[in-house]
């Protein structure tokens, strides 16, 4: 049992009651955004407009690929840029973003790339999400383990899908994200 005291926390009336809610209000506010920075320096600026419409599209995508709510879309994504959109296209479908570390390199023997396929496995083989860069080491590594119904999805190609605005109305209960720990037995 957990203890806690103090006040009840305020909460306004008109306050998000969703994550959904969060991202479309901030979206209505075009002079704010996101400042990705790349590994070279360089930056790159998103509007939270932009966002939400990128979101849409990531969406669509999946819908496309067959998701429905509560799914789980395993990450493999090394971009930052990727990841938030892929994110949030999953909050807007209702789809459980499950984040797996990149590996340095998809071989068998690799502790990082086996935590891809255990985690695969125990969720009962959801799609993978990744980008263009990393697909053909992924699905090399799915073919040389012989992974049956490995599915591959990349952000770069579900970008280019028409917005979806049929926003899924989630609920307070629904899993927004998951997030596995495994330590060093590389099974989550």
């Amino acid at each position: 049992l957990a203890i806690s005291h103090g006040e009840p926390l305020p909460y306004s009336p008109d306050a998000p009651k969703n994550l959904v809610e969060v991202l479309q209000r901030a979206s209505k506010n075009s002079n704010k955004g996101i400042i990705y920075i790349k590994s070279d320096g360089s930056e790159t600026v998103q509007s939270y407009r932009e966002l939400w419409q990128d979101a849409q599209r990531i969406l669509a995508g999946l819908r496309k690929l067959g998701l429905k709510p509560q799914d789980k879309v395993i990450f493999q994504l090394a971009d930052n840029q990727d990841f938030i959109c892929a994110f949030w296209g999953c909050v807007l479908g209702g789809f459980v973003p499950v984040p797996v570390s990149i590996a340095p390199i998809y071989e068998p023997g690799n502790n990082t790339a086996s935590k891809l396929k255990n985690t695969w496995e125990m969720l009962e083989k959801p799609l993978v999400l990744t980008s263009v860069s990393l697909s053909a080491d992924i699905d090399d590594f799915a073919r040389v383990l012989n992974l049956e119904n490995f599915k591959i999805a990349t952000v770069d190609h579900l970008s280019q899908c028409e917005p979806d605005f049929n926003i899924y109305d989630n609920q307070p209960e629904d899993l927004a994200i998951l997030l596995l720990t495994s330590g060093s037995t590389g099974t989550p």
